[in-house]
């Protein structure tokens, strides 16, 4: 019976340390949450500005297209004003605990989380301290 006991308390105790690598590797914000829902055209709707405590909702049509090739392309009226690449990786982020997927921009050290990506809805934030986040809405 003794062995038995002391059996329970092993397995118990080996269990509880087992790590899950795959839950830690892949970012679990919500249940529709799908980083492929990233590529697309998106129309800038809203700029949170930490710093500045401000929220403004710009006047131009200022229109973001991500492709699958890692280019991104900035329009505002429909004129292409700034292009860049860009890529998507994992890593710790200041505004959850889990680790989120990120845009890493070719030009800058800049990283921008992907707090929401919906089919209808974006939501990127610089990954520093009183940075600014965007809100996007699918365009097309």
């Amino acid at each position: 019976m003794k062995n038995i006991l002391y059996l329970l308390i092993a397995v118990a105790l080996l269990t509880s340390c087992i790590k899950n690598s795959d839950a830690d590797a892949t970012p679990q914000i919500n249940d529709t949450y799908d980083i492929d829902n990233v590529y697309g055209q998106w129309l800038l709707t809203t700029i949170n500005d930490k710093a500045a405590g401000t929220s403004i909702s710009p006047t131009d049509e200022n229109l973001v297209v991500f492709s699958t090739a890692g280019t991104v392309k900035y329009y505002t009226n429909s004129a292409l004003t700034s292009q860049d690449t860009f890529t998507i990786i994992q890593g710790k982020s200041i505004y959850t605990i889990e680790r989120t997927y990120q845009l890493s921009y070719g030009s800058t050290t800049l990283k921008r989380s992907v707090l929401i990506a919906k089919k209808d809805t974006l939501l990127l934030a610089d990954e520093v301290a009183n940075g600014k986040s965007y809100l996007y809405t699918h365009h097309k």
